[in-house]
C-alpha cells in the first residue's frame, strides 16, 4: 500500500512539473513594490442607476456606464458637475441603434464600439457621442470573422483575438475590416487541447498603451499576463500571483460543442484592464469556480509597468466586477452589485 500511494504521489507531482508555460516568468505577492489598501464611497446614488456593467471614462470628465437591460445602452455623467448628463444608442438592429456593446474605446477625437450583434466596429465624433443622444456615427467596420477581445492600437488598426480554429494569438485589421496581420501563438503548457478547449481556456481581455501601441493581453482562466509590441512581438510573458492554469472540460451534444467549468478546480484570472501610458490596472480574482455563488465580484487590482514589472497591490474594502482610472484626480470609479448595482469612488 505504502508503494502505491509513493507512486501516486509521485504521478501527481509529475503532472504537476509539467504544466508550465514557455518563456515565462513567474511572480508572488510578496513581488509587488507596495500594498495598498483603499476605501471606497459611493459615487451615484443607486436610485439614478439602472445596471451598469461596464464604465468608460471620457476626457477624464464623462463617466459612461454601459448598462442591460435598458432601452438605451449607455448612460453618461459628469463627474466634476456631479450629475446626469443623458443616454444615448438604443437598442435594436436597426440604424444608430446597437444590439450588444462589447468594448469602447476613446482615441483623439474619436470614440470606438465593437458591437458583437453586428460584428461591427462604430465610430463616432468624441463631442457628438458626449452631448447627442442620437449621435450619427463617423463610419462603421464590417468583419466577416467574429472578433472576442477588440482594442484600437498604433495608427488606428484594430486589434482583435478571434473566436475560430485560428492558431495565431493577434488579428490585425485594417479601417474596411480586412485582416491584414496576425501574429503570435496561443499560450502552451504542455497539455493536449481540443480546438474548443484551446480557444475557451485562453480567453482575454485587449489593452493598448495610448503612447506607444504597446498591447497587454491578461488572460481570463489563468493568472497568465502577457505583453506585445505594436507589431506583435511578443516582449514577455508573466504567471502569477497563484501559478494555476486553466481547467475546463468540452462536452458534446445534439452536434454541437460546448465548454464546462468544473467546480472546485477551475479558476478566474485576470479582468477589466486599463491601460494609462506608464501602467496598467487589472482586476485579479483567483476564485474556484462554485456553481451557486457569484464569483465576479474582486478586491484587488494589479498595477504593471509596460515592461512588465509589478508595481502596485491595491485592496479595495468593496469588492468590484469592472473600474476605470481617473489620472487627473488620482482615483479609480467600480461597479458593485452588491447589495445593489452602485458606482464606488477610491482615492489613490
Amino acid at each position: 500500500m505504502k508503494k502505491i500511494c509513493i507512486m501516486s504521489l509521485f504521478f501527481a507531482v509529475s503532472c504537476e512539473f509539467s504544466q508550465q508555460y514557455q518563456h515565462v516568468e513567474k511572480f508572488s505577492m510578496d513581488d509587488f513594490i507596495k500594498k495598498i489598501d483603499l476605501s471606497g464611497i459611493e459615487l451615484i446614488d443607486e436610485s439614478k442607476l439602472y445596471k451598469p456593467v461596464r464604465l468608460y471614462l471620457i476626457d477624464d470628465s464623462i463617466l459612461v456606464m454601459l448598462n442591460i437591460h435598458a432601452e438605451n445602452h449607455f448612460l453618461k455623467y459628469n463627474i466634476h458637475r456631479k450629475e446626469m448628463t443623458g443616454e444615448c444608442i438604443p437598442f435594436g438592429s436597426g440604424p444608430g441603434e446597437m444590439i450588444f456593446p462589447k468594448y469602447f474605446q476613446q482615441t483623439d477625437t474619436l470614440i470606438w464600439i465593437y458591437d458583437t450583434g453586428k460584428n461591427s466596429m462604430i465610430a463616432y465624433l468624441t463631442h457628438d457621442f458626449c452631448v447627442e443622444s442620437n449621435p450619427d456615427p463617423a463610419f462603421v467596420i464590417k468583419f466577416e470573422e467574429q472578433l472576442d477581445a477588440v482594442a484600437i492600437g498604433k495608427n488606428e488598426q484594430i486589434i482583435s483575438t478571434v473566436l475560430s480554429s485560428n492558431p495565431e494569438r493577434l488579428c490585425f485589421f485594417d479601417k474596411e475590416g480586412q485582416l491584414s496581420a496576425s501574429k503570435g501563438i496561443l499560450p502552451d503548457y504542455g497539455q493536449n487541447l481540443t480546438v474548443v478547449e484551446s480557444i475557451e481556456s485562453f480567453l482575454c481581455n485587449i489593452a493598448v498603451n495610448p503612447n506607444t501601441g504597446y498591447i497587454c493581453l491578461p488572460y481570463k482562466r489563468t493568472d497568465l499576463i502577457e505583453f506585445y509590441d505594436s507589431t506583435g512581438l511578443l516582449l514577455k510573458r508573466i504567471h502569477g500571483p497563484d501559478h494555476f492554469f486553466p481547467v475546463l472540460t468540452q462536452i458534446n451534444r445534439d452536434n454541437m460543442s460546448g465548454i464546462r467549468s468544473i467546480e472546485g478546480k477551475t479558476r478566474d484570472g485576470y479582468f477589466s484592464p486599463f491601460a494609462t501610458k506608464n501602467e496598467i490596472y487589472i482586476l485579479y480574482s483567483g476564485k474556484y469556480f462554485k456553481r451557486d455563488e457569484n464569483q465576479y465580484l474582486c478586491n484587488q487590482i494589479f498595477t504593471f509597468d509596460w515592461d512588465g514589472n509589478l508595481q502596485n497591490n491595491y485592496v479595495l474594502d468593496i469588492p468590484i466586477f469592472n473600474f476605470v482610472v481617473d489620472e487627473r484626480q488620482n482615483k479609480i470609479y467600480g461597479i458593485t452589485d452588491d447589495p445593489e448595482f452602485r458606482i464606488i469612488e477610491f482615492q489613490l
